[in-house]
């Protein structure tokens, strides 16, 4: 989370730091990118840098929160819209999210975000390090939301279209969606990687096929 004297610069200001990290978190994997480069890129002295952010993963992960509202809201939505119908909420979502990650406007971004997400699971997993202050109030923040999110969904989900016979089981069919949702995006990345053409058609098709299976099962 930035600090306070982040939030006391006038606004143009605050957007032409931002603007200078989403271009550098654009244009190299986020392990590999700089503070030197961000602060050159918004033509601010290095020092100054420290007075508005603890390190270069503060600004990230806040960058991270923006860019995560429109699509929590837009989910919300169509969940709501769709009366708790969590498979129909999915399939009209995926369209959205796909085309977001893959020509939306911050379509470079998101892949890095992409790739450094899983990056840092790895590291959160094997890495006995002490977590850095904004990693660990990032976390904090997004399993609150998260925390909430889920309780809303389980809440209102139409059980009548389901199987589940208690909130816990339904709890582990979000996950399973979101990471259905998830693992299908990175799949794009690595065909992208291979050289393979992006059909966005196919992509939607594969990924309903995925919930078809979920819903209707796959044996005899």
């Amino acid at each position: 989370m930035p600090k306070a004297t982040f939030f006391r610069l006038e606004e143009e200001k605050q957007q032409k730091i931002i603007d200078a990290a989403i271009t550098e978190f654009s244009s190299v994997p986020i392990d590999q990118s700089s503070i030197a480069n961000i602060v050159k890129l918004a033509g601010i002295p290095r020092g100054s840098f420290y007075q508005y952010f603890e390190d270069k993963d503060d600004v990230f992960y806040y960058i991270c929160d923006n860019l995560r509202k429109e699509p929590e809201e837009l989910f919300m939505s169509l969940f709501h819209d769709n009366q708790g119908d969590i498979f129909k909420t999915f399939r009209e979502f995926f369209d959205y999210f796909i085309h977001l990650t893959l020509s939306g406007k911050y379509a470079k971004l998101m892949k890095n975000i992409f790739i450094h997400m899983d990056y840092k699971r790895r590291n959160e997993l094997f890495n006995d390090n002490e977590e850095t202050k904004s990693l660990k109030q990032h976390k904090d923040s997004h399993q609150r939301a998260r925390r909430r999110q889920q309780a809303y969904i389980i809440e209102h989900l139409d059980y009548s279209k389901l199987k589940m016979i208690n909130k816990s089981e339904s709890l582990v069919l979000i996950r399973l969606l979101f990471l259905t949702l998830f693992a299908s995006v990175n799949d794009v990345y690595r065909s992208e990687k291979k050289g393979i053409k992006i059909d966005v058609d196919v992509i939607k098709s594969e990924f309903n096929l995925k919930l078809d299976w979920l819903l209707y099962g796959v044996a005899k």
